[in-house]
């Protein structure tokens, strides 16, 4: 694996977004299921949900938290992509696509981009073996072209949890660029097995990106005002980091946490607040900025 970076010297003052934007801005909805074997067995509860009972299984506390995300958060947060017209990427494990398939149909008919998520959110890529990694990644392509007629070329995986040979592996299966790694932020290419993919760097651990767990956690923004605050603080410090060298600013979402009505609101109020710059590229799905970065990144 050679990653092909730009060293960070030479990025002063460079702009390589589309007319010379500012910054870039990408956004994920993340549509996950966990079976419940390995959401207990494994300890994998979603953060903002209710923190698991020892013993208790299922635990209806955790899987009503995540069912209200497909019966009502969703929809809300489509509702605010249309107010907005904005096209963003989906992050799903394939296990959603086969419990929802209407719900992954229309998301596909709307334009909106499926990036690869596993298939089970419990279970981490980087805990298989090989040939259980390429089980998982293949299984996720087959559900996804029968229940859509499509298939990802993103992906990204559960916890951003992965596997060095995850890259070889999705390289097999036609994937053209990944999102995942901690090392960066702004893409890059990465050569792997003499072939070249795109790597778009996403945490999600730490405030590295803005994303719902971050904001609405055990310890969260429970005032509307308080989130917003935040949110418009750390775009305007990647704004002005942009002054000096490229930048690229995503947004991570889960209906059971941004789609309540209260965090609904602070998630328009931030979009249309970004959408207010004339000078950020707003690209909406990832792979957008990944396809601008195959084209375009080996000039920067």
């Amino acid at each position: 694996m050679k990653k092909m970076y730009v060293p960070f010297r030479e990025r002063y003052g460079k702009r390589p977004w589309p007319d010379r934007a500012k910054l870039a801005f990408a956004m994920y909805i993340a549509v996950e299921e966990w079976t419940v074997e390995n959401l207990m067995k494994r300890n994998r509860s979603p953060r903002a949900t209710p923190r698991p009972l020892p013993g208790v299984e299922p635990d209806l506390a955790i899987l009503t938290t995540i069912e209200y995300g497909f019966r009502v958060g969703v929809w809300r947060l489509l509702d605010i992509m249309d107010r907005c017209n904005l096209k963003v990427s989906i992050l799903a494990s394939s296990l959603a696509a086969e419990r929802h398939p209407d719900l992954f149909r229309e998301l596909v008919n709307r334009k909106f981009e499926i990036i690869g998520h596993g298939y089970d959110q419990a279970v981490w890529m980087a805990e298989l073996s090989e040939a259980e990694q390429r089980e998982a990644v293949q299984k996720s392509v087959r559900i996804f072209q029968e229940v859509t007629g499509t298939r990802p070329v993103g992906w990204g995986s559960p916890g951003t949890r992965q596997h060095e040979n995850i890259l070889s592996l999705l390289l097999e299966e036609g994937f053209s660029y990944h999102m995942g790694f901690h090392d960066d932020e702004i893409p890059y290419f990465i050569e792997v097995d003499g072939q070249k993919m795109v790597e778009i760097p996403y945490r999600i651990g730490d405030s590295g990106e803005l994303n719902d767990y971050m904001i609405w956690g055990v310890e969260d923004y429970r005032i509307p005002s308080g989130a917003i605050l935040y949110m418009k603080e750390f775009f305007a410090s990647k704004y002005e980091e942009a002054s000096k060298t490229p930048q690229l600013v995503t947004l991570g979402c889960h209906p059971y946490v941004s789609g309540r009505a209260d965090h609904a609101k602070v998630i328009e109020e931030f979009l249309k607040y970004v959408q207010s710059f004339k000078d950020v590229w707003i690209a909406g799905r990832f792979g957008d900025v990944a396809g601008w970065w195959k084209e375009n990144g080996e000039k920067f």
